[in-house]
């Protein structure tokens, strides 16, 4: 049995908000603040959940983190449900030497 949550991470931009969803068929959700109604679903893209979302400076954009291996992001256009970008990276933290004044 496969249960869908929802991440604890949400994003408040002017009255709406966005929310990432756990499990392998992870999609974004953009809600309307004032009448909790659905905006926006935004799928196909992360595979392993979502860890952090956040709407661009003007509100139009909305970046996702997923919670695989390669930390994969997306760039939506959630208003039409579109995705403009994607990317995945790995990170390898080789050593951090911190320097005291």
């Amino acid at each position: 049995m496969c249960v869908n949550q929802y991440s604890v991470y949400l994003v408040l931009h002017h009255a709406s908000i966005a929310s990432g969803q756990l499990g392998s068929n992870a999609s974004v959700h953009v809600w309307d603040a004032v009448t909790k109604k659905s905006l926006s679903i935004l799928r196909g893209f992360h595979t392993g959940g979502v860890c952090s979302v956040n709407f661009s400076a003007s509100g139009r954009m909305l970046l996702s983190v997923g919670l695989d291996d390669q930390h994969s992001v997306a760039v939506w256009r959630w208003q039409e449900g579109k995705e403009l970008l994607d990317f995945s990276f790995s990170l390898f933290l080789v050593g951090v030497k911190q320097k005291h004044v």
